[in-house]
């Protein structure tokens, strides 16, 4: 075991990971790359949510986010993107209505809008709450099946900078066996803040649109994980280092 493996989301995230990560007999790195910044969105969530069919949460974070801040009325259908975000919302909100089979907003939209084209009533409206500049990407698939599509930020994402005179991190120096990627916003990150490169170790990412970022950016190709889960990361992990034996937890 002691592989090092990279983890590059916000500072209280890595902690939580890195436990889990430890019990499988990994050594994990802490490097935050990105910040995450709640945004005052109580009163416009609750007049949303009072006129929307249905709510899609993107994130455990967006899940969090919602729960703080208002109720959610019986009369809306709560979606999840992920079986991460699914949980948080059955612990949360008390439910989840639909959870996408791909774990991706355009997996979850592609589901939502095949349900509203086989669905003859009136169109609904769906609310995105999720974080400020998400990807909108898959709107359209909601809208050219006659939804009304709306999106909400209630929290903020910025990638981790560099302050003045900081040098970037030496990633080769810290040994690394493996970096774990789980938003395109870790990765302009990680580009911030360190120097990548062939020798500083596999990239295993959460999703596709994250390999598609490592993709742009022109790093060595991504391992992808097996599910949208820290679990699914092990599985990823355990197909790259075969003598070893992750054990999800």
């Amino acid at each position: 075991m002691g592989k090092r493996v990279l983890l590059t989301r916000t500072a209280k995230d890595n902690d939580a990971w890195a436990k889990q990560l430890q019990a499988a007999g990994l050594v994990p790195i802490g490097h935050p790359c990105i910040t995450q910044e709640d945004l005052d969105a109580g009163g416009p969530l609750a007049t949303s949510l009072a006129m929307c069919t249905w709510l899609v949460l993107p994130s455990p974070k967006a899940v969090r986010r919602v729960a703080k801040l208002a109720t959610v009325p019986a009369h809306v259908q709560i979606a999840c993107v992920g079986p991460a975000s699914a949980e948080a919302a059955e612990v949360l909100l008390g439910r989840c209505d639909l959870v996408a089979e791909r774990g991706t907003i355009a997996g979850l939209s592609a589901e939502l809008a095949a349900r509203i084209l086989q669905n003859q009533a009136s169109p609904p409206t769906i609310l995105i709450a999720g974080a400020e500049a998400g990807i909108d990407t898959s709107d359209h698939l909601l809208r050219e099946a006659g939804a009304n599509v709306q999106r909400l930020a209630t929290y903020r994402t910025t990638p981790t900078r560099l302050e003045s005179g900081q040098a970037p991190a030496d990633l080769n120096a810290m040994g690394l066996d493996a970096i774990l990627l789980g938003s395109p916003s870790a990765l302009v990150g990680l580009l911030n803040t360190a120097n990548v490169d062939e020798a500083s170790g596999p990239i295993l990412t959460l999703g596709p649109t994250t390999s598609d970022a490592v993709r742009a950016a022109g790093l060595r190709e991504p391992v992808e994980a097996k599910a949208p889960s820290l679990d699914g990361l092990l599985e990823a992990l355990a197909d790259l280092f075969p003598l070893h034996n992750f054990e999800a937890s």
